[in-house]
């Protein structure tokens, strides 16, 4: 039957998919092990799947850990684009048969260049040009690719990214591109970007602030503000376009998104918390 009820239960599942996007060295990866090891600490069962999608090297954050199996990407040089994909494609399924906690992708931008090598055979990594619409066959594939995972039974859900700035309008007659003002998204193709954080009902960016320049009300942790030198710096979630962060997006209702602030400390913990005491406030 291809529609189901909407339950709070199908709700939490989509919750469950999260998109975290970031510039290196945020510790994009390093707050998916930790939304690991936070939920093991509380149930001993907990387990996680992690993949590093070929060309990531983000995988020197994870730790070797009980309950948590990694998979990282060989040297293949030469292997065809399409075969890459294939790889993946087995390796996610064979990850879920796991049954895991936790799934994790890391690295889907690079991922995502293997697929738009893949539909234009070769043309995009050789720097040819291709078809335009081709673009819209890899958003295809990778947007199945998507929904394979988001439609498996694993409760939860991670994938990450690099951002990217992106020209807010056209360069006036003379206008130097870099005097361009930009908002930053997820690093996809342009048009593209927009599209795939439509994909997730969390989606936010990972940035590293310094505490005392931020409004103490728009943290969630307010001591994490108090006492701090000011170089000193802080993971962060941006949940909610502000400033130059455009491409990120919370799916839930007015009543509880509205109390979500816009910075929370980059923990699935605490985003957890936040959402529940959001649903519980009447």
């Amino acid at each position: 039957m291809p529609f189901i009820p909407l339950t709070p239960e199908s709700q939490a599942i989509r919750r469950g998919r999260i998109l975290i996007a970031g510039t290196l060295g945020v510790g994009k990866t390093t707050a998916i092990v930790r939304a690991f090891q936070d939920l093991r600490a509380v149930n001993p069962d907990t387990t996680m799947a992690y993949l590093s999608f070929p060309g990531e090297k983000g995988y020197g954050s994870v730790p070797v850990l009980d309950g948590l199996t990694a998979r990282i990407w060989e040297d293949a040089s030469g292997m065809q684009s399409h075969k890459v994909i294939k790889e993946v494609e087995d390796e996610l399924v064979r990850l879920m048969t796991l049954g895991p906690t936790i799934l994790a992708g890391d690295g889907f931008h690079k991922l995502f260049n293997y697929i738009l090598d893949a539909v234009t055979d070769g043309a995009y990594f050789q720097g040819d040009a291709f078809e335009q619409r081709l673009y819209g066959r890899a958003y295809t594939v990778a947007g199945d690719m998507l929904s394979r995972m988001f439609h498996s039974k694993v409760p939860l859900v991670f994938i990450s990214t690099w951002v990217r700035g992106r020209a807010e309008r056209n360069a006036k007659p003379g206008e130097q591109a870099r005097d361009i003002p930009q908002k930053l998204y997820p690093d996809f193709p342009p048009g593209l970007a927009r599209v795939f954080v439509g994909e997730f009902d969390v989606a936010v960016m990972q940035t590293l602030r310094s505490a005392p320049t931020m409004n103490p009300e728009g943290l969630y942790a307010p001591e994490l503000v108090v006492k701090l030198p000011l170089k000193e710096k802080i993971r962060v979630w941006q949940t909610r376009a502000h400033g130059e962060v455009e491409g990120v997006t919370l799916k839930a209702p007015v009543n509880v998104s509205k109390r979500i602030p816009t910075f929370i400390p980059a923990s699935y913990s605490a985003l957890q918390r936040i959402w529940v005491e959001a649903e519980a406030t009447k």
